[in-house]
């Protein structure tokens, strides 16, 4: 097994984790206020954290599944060459936000690293740190395909599904 494909299955299972762990945490949350009138204000908070790092990781699975937004009717009318070149320009654009990810968010990291949380007491900045990871992953799973495509060696646009 390649790293890439172990990379892709551990990806895919801490999003899938992260966001179920978001919903739970949030079912507990309502539970305890509204049933037993509890306030739980370290359940919101983790949510909270996962939510993000489930939202920017699971940006980087977007991407590395091709579900970025486009007009399919216009790669349709567009000869396959063209349509690869069009998708590029398209992975440049993605490419572009990735790095301003990488800048900004590594920045944020930096700026933020004496706030902690109240409830839990952890860094705050633990919220920023997802989006420079999620950056690099975009990048990585970008960066190979637009030269499989560009050189021919994939189509230019997915099959649609269904």
């Amino acid at each position: 097994m390649s790293a890439r494909s172990v990379s892709d299955i551990l990806l895919d299972g801490v999003v899938a984790v992260l966001l179920a762990a978001t919903l739970i945490l949030s079912f507990v949350q309502v539970v305890a206020r509204y049933i037993f009138l509890l306030s739980t204000p370290w359940s919101e908070e983790l949510a909270r954290l996962f939510f993000v790092w489930g939202v920017f990781l699971g940006a980087a699975v977007g991407v590395k599944r091709n579900l970025h937004t486009r007009v399919d009717f216009i790669f349709q009318r567009l000869s396959a060459r063209a349509s690869a070149w069009l998708l590029a320009g398209m992975d440049l654009l993605v490419a572009g936000m990735a790095v301003v990810m990488i800048a900004h968010g590594s920045q944020l990291i930096y700026s933020t690293r004496t706030d902690f949380s109240t409830s839990l007491g952890y860094p705050r900045n633990l919220f920023y740190v997802p989006v420079p990871i999620s950056g690099l992953l975009m990048l990585w799973y970008l960066i190979p395909g637009m030269i499989r495509r560009l050189a021919g060696r994939t189509p230019a646009a997915p099959a649609e599904k269904g």
